[in-house]
């Protein structure tokens, strides 16, 4: 697989899992205010990334994937060192959060 990140962005982490349960495996990163969600293909390559916002001034730094909500589709979890809070993405089955 193969991809590259924004110009910039400057990630500290990533999380990984099939997002959108299509058997294939997704990357997540975190960048400076936002999420970097990057959708695997069934050939090895990953789709350009679509972006979530942490607010402004967040400064994302640590990223988990998990089920929150037990309705068998991975969220994140998103850790915000400058904001000093936690911002959740639950999936919403369309490849959103």
């Amino acid at each position: 697989m193969k991809s590259s990140i924004v110009s910039g962005s400057q990630p500290h982490s990533i999380g990984v899992g099939d997002l959108n349960n299509d058997h294939q495996t997704d990357i997540v990163n975190d960048s400076t205010n936002n999420v970097e969600i990057h959708l695997g293909y069934d050939n090895g390559t990953l789709t350009s990334q679509e972006i979530s916002s942490t607010l402004s001034n967040s400064h994302s730094l640590y990223i988990a994937v998990g089920d929150l909500n037990n309705d068998h589709l991975l969220d994140l979890v998103v850790s915000n060192n400058v904001s000093e809070n936690v911002a959740i993405f639950l999936d919403h089955r369309s490849e959103t959060f």
